[in-house]
């Protein structure tokens, strides 16, 4: 561990420690601990543990909506970019949304969180949808669709990811054009 934590290093270690040990793991006693320093160092970064969650949260936003939006739209070409992003959410570790999520079912400013990032999540998809060629009367349910099998498969236990044929052919139900 180096000399002085940075503000980055505690919100990077809160996430690690939410996605194992739930929110349990966000006090700064404990984090502090698991990082071998004082708490002091905490209360260097943050005012108290209310704004250290709020910003732990925004991280998740950042690094689990965000920039993934920006990758796909980025970095892949318009016909592949649904697909793309079906995989990557497919395949990804689940503790720590369901982490969060069971945080939100207990603190209304984590659900209101975690409700606008679901906003924002789903308005994507549609997009993707649309680029796709779906009409948007359609790409919307589609849209809650997919996210509602997207959060399912998080929750499901013992649930492995998704192969890339299973995924091939929710992405043909979902851009075939019913006209």
């Amino acid at each position: 561990m180096k000399d002085r934590l940075s503000k980055e290093d505690w919100l990077y270690h809160g996430l690690e420690a939410l996605s194992a040990e739930g929110v349990n793991g966000l006090k700064a006693e404990v984090l502090a601990k698991s990082l071998k320093v004082s708490r002091g160092s905490f209360y260097w970064h943050f005012k108290n543990i209310g704004s250290f969650n709020e910003e732990v949260l925004n991280l998740w936003e950042t690094l689990a909506t965000r920039q993934i939006m920006e990758e796909i739209d980025g970095s892949t070409a318009k016909p592949d970019r649904l697909f793309a992003l079906m995989k990557k959410a497919f395949k990804s570790d689940s503790n720590l949304e369901n982490s969060i999520r069971d945080w939100g079912a207990r603190d209304p400013k984590v659900a209101s969180k975690v409700s606008s990032v679901d906003e924002i999540r789903v308005g994507f998809i549609r997009k993707l949808l649309l680029q796709e060629g779906i009409p948007l009367v359609q790409a919307q349910p589609r849209a809650s669709f997919l996210y509602w099998a997207y959060l399912g498969q998080k929750l499901a236990v013992n649930s492995e990811a998704a192969s890339n044929e299973q995924l091939n052919e929710i992405f043909k139900i979902l851009t075939t054009f019913d006209g």
